[in-house]
């Protein structure tokens, strides 16, 4: 959280949003895209057919959407979150 001075100064935050997605080892490939002010596509490819089930996708996405909330001040940034297997 001490990091958010300069985060509030950058525009385009899709690397470091990268970042902390790549810390989970959710071992899954995974793009952030910068749409426009504060709002984020982020698409996550993951390697398993077992992430292909219906049940196990929204929780990823909210897994996700949870650590971007514990980095940023709620309401701050949007974020879309999209899991799609790779079979």
């Amino acid at each position: 959280m001490g990091d958010f001075f300069y985060l509030s100064v950058v525009k385009d935050l899709s690397k470091y949003i990268e970042t902390l997605i790549d810390d989970i080892n959710l071992d899954a490939k995974c793009k952030v895209s910068y749409i426009r002010k504060d709002h984020y596509a982020i698409n996550i490819w993951v390697k398993d057919i077992r992430y292909g089930n219906n049940f196990v996708r929204p929780h990823i996405e909210e897994w996700i959407q949870s650590i971007i909330n514990d980095y940023f001040p709620k309401g701050n940034i949007t974020c879309v979150v999209n899991v799609r297997v790779i079979y």
